[in-house]
């Protein structure tokens, strides 16, 4: 994601079935100078994001097969992501709580499509947190700033948009004791919001970061406060020379 963006100089990669409505959408993007990379299947929305670095991902979830594979792809995409053609509330409150910055029903106005991934943008450049210091070295888990990527000893590991903010803000706030609300503001931008959304996340990203997700030594529980990141973790893993570029916590 850039630093900074203009409507004309964002691209997006939307998945969709060919037709009206694709062209709809298309053009509407294409009216505010958008840049469009459109494809027909999630198999080929995969293989484009395994090339491409779009500012945006546009999903229509009836090219799912299941929820279980929208889902999958949610949690794995590495650029901010809006969901159309999600036609219930359980089903948008669980992909939101998968990742999912917006969804939309199948009825939509390509307008407001439009205005709410700009929305997104703007909000994600206004949020970006400052660059992150090299808190530990040597450590099993590894982050690329520039390139929003984590290894975990030594193998790439994928995070949603949120999980991948989540882990940097426990990283700039190392050692200290992080409260629910507070990872909500700085993460979510929320002043208020439901504290379950910290703790559906937390579970997700330890899942993928920690040696045994059921005893986590890098994100910690503090009772009756929220969780802290330790730093100076050792895990019991033979620790990987750091990457170019990158930074090891």
């Amino acid at each position: 994601m850039r630093t900074a963006a203009t409507e004309d100089h964002l691209f997006v990669v939307l998945a969709t079935p060919p037709g009206h409505r694709r062209r709809l959408v298309t053009n509407a993007l294409a009216e505010r100078g958008i840049r469009i990379a459109a494809v027909g299947s999630l198999r080929e929305l995969r293989m484009a994001l395994d090339r491409l670095r779009p500012d945006v991902v546009i999903v229509d979830i009836a090219l799912a097969a299941n929820e279980v594979d929208i889902l999958g792809l949610v949690r794995t995409a590495r650029a901010p992501l809006v969901a159309t053609s999600v036609g219930t509330l359980a089903l948008r409150v669980e992909l939101l709580l998968a990742g999912a910055d917006d969804c939309l029903p199948a009825q939509f106005a390509p307008e407001e499509l439009t205005a709410r991934i700009i929305s997104i943008v703007r909000r994600v450049c206004r949020d970006a947190p400052p660059e992150l210091p090299a808190l530990v070295q040597n450590s099993p888990v590894q982050i690329d700033g520039r390139a929003r990527r984590v290894r975990v000893c030594g193998s790439e590991v994928f995070l949603t948009t949120k999980e991948f903010d989540l882990l940097s803000c426990f990283v700039r706030h190392s050692g200290e004791a992080l409260s629910r609300d507070r990872l909500l503001a700085e993460v979510w931008g929320y002043t208020v919001g439901e504290a379950s959304t910290v703790t559906v996340h937390v579970r997700r990203l330890r899942s993928k970061v920690e040696a045994d997700p059921n005893r986590p030594e890098l994100i910690q529980t503090v009772w009756g406060v929220g969780y802290r990141f330790c730093g100076d973790h050792r895990a019991g893993i033979a620790s990987q020379a750091g990457l170019p570029g990158s930074l090891a916590i």
